[in-house]
């Protein structure tokens, strides 16, 4: 058990993210910032964006230590937050279910 905590240690001090790797994208981060400083609301960044309504308020708080080093400060025209299609380009989302 030692052994274990030590390698962990170790491995925190490299620099190493422990555990799975976010499914939000960088490019999503930034997206739910900038929708949510031009005032919409969770439901519509998560409906934009594609993440869940959840995610989006994670990602508000900071709650998302693999996406920390996410610089906020890019310039605008990097990404067309409303251009959904683009969006759901750069994450493997699966479309959402309907037709009930």
């Amino acid at each position: 058990m030692e052994r274990v905590q030590d390698g962990l240690e170790a491995a925190r001090a490299r620099g190493v993210q422990l555990g799975r790797k976010s499914p939000i994208t960088p490019e999503q981060v930034r997206a739910i910032h900038r929708l949510h400083r031009a005032g919409l609301s969770h439901y519509k960044i998560h409906r934009r964006v594609g993440v869940s309504k959840g995610a989006v308020g994670r990602v508000l708080r900071g709650e998302i230590k693999s996406l920390a080093h996410v610089s906020l400060e890019l310039p605008e025209d990097e990404i067309d937050v409303w251009d959904v299609e683009a969006l759901a380009a750069t994450h493997d989302t699966p479309a959402p279910r309907g037709g009930r």
